[in-house]
């Protein structure tokens, strides 16, 4: 059985403002940003290609300019499957081998957090 404490100790107008604030939105992708998941998709599953796809910005060629505040999406996709992309392509790869907690976080949480937030550090102020 569920209990929901909140509905129960919130009274409905404050326990909908809650929810809503809390409620995963829909984001819709950049169509460069969709583009090249696509491209990505439709990539050879191997390290080279992958390497090649990346360093090769076709969404951004025919004079349509990068900005980072637009393509924000983008660039975190980018991002993070060139970091994994070179995690696996290090000599001894870090991720093909057991990890503990700390430097699983190491590899692969703060660069995620940092692609995500590094833009917003003025307003969020992260300290690590």
């Amino acid at each position: 059985m569920t209990v929901n404490v909140l509905k129960q100790t919130l009274n409905n107008d404050t326990y909908d403002e809650i929810k809503n604030a809390c409620a995963l939105k829909a984001v819709s992708l950049s169509k460069e940003c969709s583009d090249l998941l696509k491209r990505i998709a439709d990539c050879p599953p191997t390290l080279s290609s992958i390497r090649k796809l990346l360093m090769n910005y076709v969404e951004f060629s025919d004079n349509n300019s990068f900005d980072p505040y637009l393509h924000n999406n983008y660039e975190f996709i980018h991002d993070i499957v060139f970091h994994f992309l070179k995690l696996c392509e290090s000599p001894i790869s870090p991720v093909s081998q057991p990890l503990r907690e700390r430097t699983t976080a190491t590899w692969t949480l703060f660069p995620l957090i940092n692609s995500l937030f590094l833009r917003f550090q003025d307003i969020i102020e992260f300290k690590w």
